[in-house]
Formats: structure tokens, sequence, C-alpha cells
């Protein structure tokens, strides 16, 4: 069968970007797209549905996302509605659409879903309730799909939680926007991630086809806590 990987929120030097620069190595894929906001925006479903349609992916890598500060309160809710609409709820409206399609499909095409999420669905930091809070709901999310439908045994649904990746432009966006003395990260030995290592383990998983990866979602963060 030939295989089509669709890779969400690939925008210049981000993970996505790594992840389908990684995709390219090893023949798997027929064919590669890796797209931004502008051609699939998770918050508008007609932008999902005509970009499935057009794509027709078999396999998909939802690494959108958004990290907004809090500031003050008022400003604290608009930036945790807004990133929980893009962070969790759009990567599950991207979930569905793509189900809804596969689900119609040769049930031994073993379709994978993965979705990168981050370690601070589990790690309180001070300046980010809302992207908190929008990662764990993500993390959960996808752990309740894939449990869903496991019995199918056609689908695989998982993710990634990573830390603090140091070269990445979110990364930087945060470091500007702390308030002096705020700490980027808590991770012992200062043992960051990279976005290429990262990309690549991503696609060698998707590559293997183990059933036991549907449903976890696995931290790769160095120990933070």
């Amino acid at each position: 069968m030939e295989r089509r990987l669709l890779v969400v929120g690939a925008n210049q030097a981000n993970l996505g970007e790594a992840v389908a620069d990684a995709a390219h190595v090893g023949g798997y894929w027929s064919r590669v797209d890796e797209v931004d906001k502008d051609v699939l925006d998770v918050t508008d479903r007609g932008s999902i549905t005509h970009a499935l349609e057009d794509l027709n992916p078999t396999d998909i890598v939802c690494t959108v996302g958004i990290n907004l500060p809090d500031g003050e309160p008022g400003m604290m809710m608009r930036n945790m509605r807004t990133q929980m609409l893009v962070n969790c709820i759009g990567p599950m409206a991207l979930l569905a659409e793509a189900m809804d399609k596969w689900m119609n499909r040769d049930p031994a095409a073993h379709h994978s879903f993965v979705a990168v999420s981050s370690n601070s669905a589990h790690i309180a930091r001070s300046e980010s309730a809302g992207y908190c809070a929008s990662k764990a709901a993500l993390s959960m999310a996808i752990r309740c799909a894939a449990r869903r439908y496991a019995p199918l045994n056609t689908f695989r649904i998982w993710g990634y939680e990573p830390g603090l990746i140091s070269d990445s432009p979110m990364t930087e966006g945060v470091r500007m926007s702390l308030r002096p003395n705020v700490p980027l990260h808590r991770i012992p030995g200062g043992n960051t991630i990279k976005r290429q290592p990262l990309a690549t383990q991503i696609i060698r998983d998707i590559e293997g086809g183990q059933r036991y990866l549907n449903g976890c979602m696995i931290r790769v963060d160095g120990g933070e806590q």
C-alpha cells in the first residue's frame, strides 16, 4: 500500500519541519506533505476536511501548538481559551476528521495518528496556566480516543510529551516573554531536547508499526519534575 505522511504545524525551524525532514529518509512514505496553518488550520473544520481530501494521508503527525504567557487575569483567561482551542480541540478535530475517512478504507491499512503534546501536561509552570492546561487536556483526549478505537485493531493513536526543545522558535519566544528570574526549565543537568533526534524517534516509531504504542503519551524530557 502506498503510504502518505501529513505533518501538520510545520513551520521554518520547528519540530514539524524536522519530522518532515526525517520522514524523507528511508523511503517508507511515497509522499510527505508538511503544512502550516495557512494550508490546514486545525481550528477550522472546512480547512481540515479540504486538506485531508486533497492530500489523502495514510498517517498524520500533528505538531500544532502555541504557548502564550498568562499575563494579567483578564488576559490569562483569553489566552487560555485560545490555547485550549489550538492546542487541544484543534488536534482532536483533526483526529476526528481523519478517523472518519480512515474507517471507510481498507482495515489492513493500519493508519497512525501522532500528536505532540508537552511534559507541561504534568508540570505546573507559574507563567503558563493556559499552556499547561491545554496540553494536559490534549494528552488525556488522545489517550481516551486511543482506548475507544483500540478494539478495531486498525489504528494507532499516540503522542509525545517533550520537555524544552532548545532549538525551536517556541522556546525562543518563551525565553523572551518570561519575567526576570523565572527559569526556562527545570531539567536536571540542563539536558534539553533537540528537534532532529526527537523527530527521528517519532518517524522510527511510526515506521516500526508496534501496536503497543497505541494510547501512550511518551515523555521525552530529561527527567524534569
